[in-house]
């Protein structure tokens, strides 16, 4: 399977017996399933492949563990549609499939260097929710719930090497495949012998996710057995690690590669060229590109970047034209002051001078923001805690990010708004959401950068003009700042349709209100952001 995303062909439908009646009728349509997929073999699915499907209609299982094989670019087999045509299901799949039924755990190959030993153990599964029967392909995201381990070797031993094995790791995993999760079971620590892909100088092996004090054992055809022990490692599912080996005469020299790139289909991951980063975060900041951005670390334990992101990825220009759409914007000011009737869009102004850029940093749209080319129906759920132009070790926060705050959010597509009030750092109970003052106290230094809106795909990017101005809030040192704020976040929020075509997306948002009745010293709360709005982007460290 490729590394990144691969479109797959949709597989012409089979025409459905037609009735005379309002509602088609799809009862004697196949199902078929057109893969999205990141698979481990960095080839495509191959016709003979196998997964395994379950269709769970409302409350009840409609299809348990149907084997579905692969051909022509889509997964078919004997499974078809229910009739009523308005029902809503969910769909559950996962490779290799398995005829004994849907795993509840699973093990890796012991000798992955064995015929598909290193294939049938790369474990992956999608789910799909609120589908309802078509003539179409259902499409199905498949993401990677194991993880998978490169070994680059320089070989200076004098001899071939005749295998690589890792020790010390437990082989079977506890899966729960609704949830796309999986855990480390208790089966004792075994060997796994890596793959060969290339004589000397590449390996790789699939793993089961957990924390572990790897043991590697290079053995070469004259005999020669090398063994060395890497310190204690969290290895994270989806994750693949690099580990440089050196083999000589005398020993082995190791090392794991402190970057851990992501499997799934989230992006482009950088390579060798990505920004030199340096974290100081017992000082309280980084350097990311040269450029030194503050930290803080607040008491539920997240670290979050200070101030705003100011980082243009290669192939990015950024624009003082809200029209243009170049992904990238410089920050803006008002000409006048006023109430919000008196501002035209054309009282605004791009500030293009380097204290401006650092003060307010530059306003993203999510395809910059997550350096992906493409938003789509087909992934625009996948995105969620992407590193995208972030640091490693860092991403786009999440709406579950931003709750932590401000404990209030709106409702998205198919979803009821979680609300956390009372765990949330900076809720008030007042303005039923964040308030900006505690984010201040606490030292995460809310700014307030404005926007670029433009609202769905079809619409004209503008500079918001909503200004602070006397009669929205009671603090006099912030009048004339902007006042409609939004933060990116990386969770998909709706999207609208018109005529069968999408026509726009959006994900959650940190936004900010000012009322005079309500909120004058202003509001903060999740709401949808469209993915070709520019919002401020503010990084969050990972979780360890």
């Amino acid at each position: 399977m490729k590394k990144f995303l691969l479109s797959m062909v949709a597989l012409a439908a089979l025409a459905a017996c037609e009735k005379n009646n309002d509602a088609p009728d799809y009862s004697n349509q196949k199902v078929s399933i057109d893969p999205i997929i990141t698979k481990a073999t960095d080839v495509n699915f191959e016709n003979g492949d196998k997964v395994g499907l379950s269709i769970i209609k409302g409350t009840e299982n409609y299809v348990t563990n149907a084997e579905m094989t692969f051909a022509n670019n889509v997964f078919t087999g004997d499974v078809v549609w229910y009739s009523d045509s308005e029902a809503a299901s969910k769909f559950v799949a996962y490779y290799p499939y398995s005829s004994t039924g849907v795993p509840t755990t699973f093990t890796v190959a012991a000798d992955q260097n064995s015929a598909n030993g290193f294939t049938a153990s790369d474990l992956m599964g999608a789910v799909q929710e609120n589908i309802k029967p078509s003539e179409n392909a259902v499409t199905m995201v498949f993401k990677h719930l194991l993880s998978k381990v490169v070994f680059k070797i320089k070989n200076e031993s004098g001899s071939d090497i005749s295998s690589v094995v890792l020790k010390g790791l437990v082989p079977t995993a506890n899966v729960d495949l609704a949830n796309l999760s999986v855990s480390a079971g208790s089966a004792a620590a075994s060997n796994i012998t890596a793959m060969e892909v290339t004589a000397n100088s590449a390996y790789q092996a699939i793993i089961v996710p957990q924390t572990a004090a790897i043991e590697l054992v290079v053995t070469t055809k004259s005999g020669l057995e090398l063994v060395q022990k890497l310190a204690s490692t969290k290895i994270v599912a989806g994750g693949r690690y690099n580990i440089n080996a050196l083999v000589t005469k005398s020993g082995l020299e190791i090392k794991l590669s402190s970057e851990i790139e992501d499997w799934d289909d989230k992006g482009d991951i950088p390579g060798d060229d990505s920004p030199a980063f340096e974290e100081h975060l017992n000082e309280n900041y980084f350097m990311y590109d040269g450029v030194k951005y503050n930290t803080v670390k607040l008491s539920n334990g997240q670290i979050w970047m200070a101030q705003p992101m100011r980082y243009a990825p290669k192939g990015y220009t950024v624009s003082a034209d809200p029209k243009e759409e170049s992904h990238i914007w410089y920050p803006y000011t008002f000409v006048n002051e006023g109430a919000p009737a008196a501002i035209k869009a054309n009282d605004v102004k791009a500030l293009t001078d380097d204290a401006s850029v650092e003060k307010y940093g530059y306003l993203y749209d999510f395809y910059a923001a997550a350096n992906v080319k493409e938003v789509n129906a087909n992934n625009m759920k996948s995105f969620e805690g992407v590193q995208g132009i972030c640091p490693k070790g860092w991403h786009i926060p999440t709406r579950a990010d931003y709750l932590a705050l401000c404990g209030y959010s709106n409702k998205g597509k198919d979803d009821s708004a979680p609300v956390k009030k009372e765990d949330a750092l900076f809720y008030d109970a007042v303005y039923d959401g964040g308030k900006v003052a505690s984010f201040d106290a606490a030292g995460w230094n809310f700014v307030r950068t404005g926007a670029r809106s433009k609202t769905n795909f079809a619409a004209a990017g503008q500079y918001m003009n909503t200004q602070l101005w006397s009669g929205n809030t009671s603090l006099t040192n912030i009048v004339g700042q902007a006042a409609m704020t939004y933060y990116l976040t990386s969770t998909y929020a709706t999207h609208t349709e018109k005529d069968g075509k999408l026509t726009g997306i959006s994900m959650f948002g940190l936004m900010t209100t000012y009322t005079m009745a309500k909120y004058p010293e202003g509001r903060v709360t999740l709401a949808n952001n469209s993915v070709n709005n520019g919002a401020q982007l503010r990084c969050v460290r990972d979780a360890e």
